[in-house]
């Protein structure tokens, strides 16, 4: 069935290999330039706004791709980030940002758009945030679906706070089960809000049920 969604998933060439750490974490130097809010990115430059990708696991990794006949479209601009199905092993992949300035007691909210491909193959996302762009930093969970089943996008929305001043760093891991499909994630914001005046819909917070199985 995979074969026939997207004209062939053995036709990759659009995607853009970003440098794969296979089993443990590939330590990298910390982000030298954070960012105070609002911030917002879609992946659309060459050097990934120093944002970067490791591999916990033996599965695939978070590429940077552009849509084509074997790909799906990005949710804005033209590209997005996506993770390709293992055959044989599960994903554990992290796609860490670059360093946001954070402040305790304020509120912040953080979206970003995703989607899976076919709702027989159910994905796996988790986000968190800490101080530390490292498995072990990351040490506050913000979101988690187990059984992620929206196509076309949606809009995950995340109202959170921090309990210090300090630069922090998010990330997006997927841990999907061998032999799925695809992820992907695109259009990620953070910015300070008012929870009495943002609109934040119910559903961004709820588990999504598998389908079709």
């Amino acid at each position: 069935m995979k074969n026939t969604l997207f004209l062939g998933l053995s036709v990759f060439c659009a995607s853009i290999m970003m440098e794969q750490n296979t089993g443990s974490t590939t330590q990298k130097t910390q982000n030298a330039a954070s960012v105070d809010l609002p911030y917002s990115y879609g992946f659309e430059t060459a050097d990934l706004d120093e944002w970067f990708v490791t591999n916990e696991g033996t599965g695939n990794i978070w590429e940077k791709t552009q849509a084509s006949g074997a790909t799906p479209d990005p949710s804005e601009g033209t590209y997005y980030m996506m993770y390709e199905y293992h055959d044989f092993n599960m994903a554990n992949s992290y796609l860490y940002s670059k360093g946001l300035n954070l402040q305790a007691g304020k509120n912040l909210t953080l979206k970003f758009d995703y989607q899976r491909i076919d709702a027989i193959f159910p994905e796996k996302l988790e986000v968190k945030i800490g101080t530390a762009a490292t498995v072990a930093g990351q040490t506050q969970q913000l979101w988690i679906d187990e059984a992620i089943g929206n196509y076309p996008y949606e809009t995950a929305t995340v109202n959170f706070t921090v309990p210090a001043d300090g630069v922090y760093y998010l990330s997006f891991r997927v841990f999907s089960d061998p032999d799925q499909f695809y992820l992907t994630l695109d259009n990620v914001k953070v910015f300070e809000t008012a929870l009495s005046t943002e609109n934040v819909k119910t559903s961004s917070f709820n588990i999504l049920s598998k389908s079709g199985n």
